[in-house]
C-alpha cells in the first residue's frame, strides 16, 4: 500500500506533464515529524515562483479548507480562486488557494473500481 506522501507525490509528477506547473513543494497540516508544513513549502517556493497556487488534497471544504489551511498560509477569511497578495521573506507572491476536489464523475469511477476488487475476494467465500 502506497504512503501518503508517494500518492501525492505520483498525483504532482501526473499534474507536471501538463507542463502547467513550475515549481511544486508537497505540505501537510500542522507539524509532523519528517513532513514539511505549509508555512515552510510556502517559503521554500517563494524562493523559486512569483504566483502560487495552493491546491488543497480533500474532497470537501471541511474544517481544514475552510479554516486551517487559510491559516496556515496566513489568509484570514480566504475564498477558493480569488487572488491574494502576500509577502514571503521580503518577496511578493501572488497566491491562489484552489478549491477542493469535491464531486467528480471520475471518483466515482475509481471507487467503484476499488468496490468490485474489494467484492470479488467475497466470491465464494461464506
Amino acid at each position: 500500500m502506497q504512503t501518503i506522501q508517494q500518492l501525492v507525490r505520483g498525483l504532482l509528477n501526473r499534474l507536471s506533464q501538463f507542463n502547467a506547473v513550475a515549481a511544486y513543494e508537497i505540505a501537510y497540516m500542522g507539524s509532523r515529524k519528517g513532513l514539511r508544513g505549509i508555512s515552510e513549502a510556502l517559503r521554500e517556493l517563494s524562493t523559486k515562483c512569483e504566483k502560487i497556487v495552493v491546491l488543497p488534497v480533500f474532497l470537501t471544504p471541511g474544517k481544514h479548507v475552510t479554516s486551517d489551511v487559510p491559516r496556515e498560509i496566513g489568509i484570514s477569511n480566504c475564498k477558493s480562486t480569488s487572488k491574494y497578495e502576500i509577502e514571503i521573506d521580503g518577496r511578493h507572491i501572488t497566491l491562489v488557494y484552489a478549491n477542493p476536489i469535491g464531486f467528480d464523475e471520475r471518483i466515482v469511477d475509481v471507487l467503484y473500481e476499488r468496490f468490485k476488487e474489494a467484492y470479488s475476494s467475497l466470491k465464494g467465500k461464506s
